[in-house]
């Protein structure tokens, strides 16, 4: 985890990963949904482009694209 990171509260007022979470929980739930939202959306694309990968293998802003009509998509997840 990185604890460096810069992140601002809705307030504006910044702190770590773990300050915003405590002072914000409903931030935290958020981002974790978004996250989860953006798992099922490349799943989605994976299986619309006939590629079957496990989420864990691919990287943040990874470029993906669909073998069979060439679009791309920006993979919007974290290496587990």
């Amino acid at each position: 985890m990185d604890l460096t990171k810069v992140y601002y509260d809705s307030g504006g007022c910044s702190g770590n990963i773990l300050q915003i979470v405590k002072r914000e929980p409903e931030w935290a739930a958020n981002r974790i949904q978004e996250g989860e939202s953006a798992i099922e959306e490349l799943a989605a694309f994976r299986a619309a482009s006939h590629q079957a990968y496990p989420a864990d293998e691919i990287t943040l802003g990874e470029i993906l694209q669909c073998p069979r009509c060439q679009k791309t998509g920006k993979a919007k997840i974290f290496r587990r």
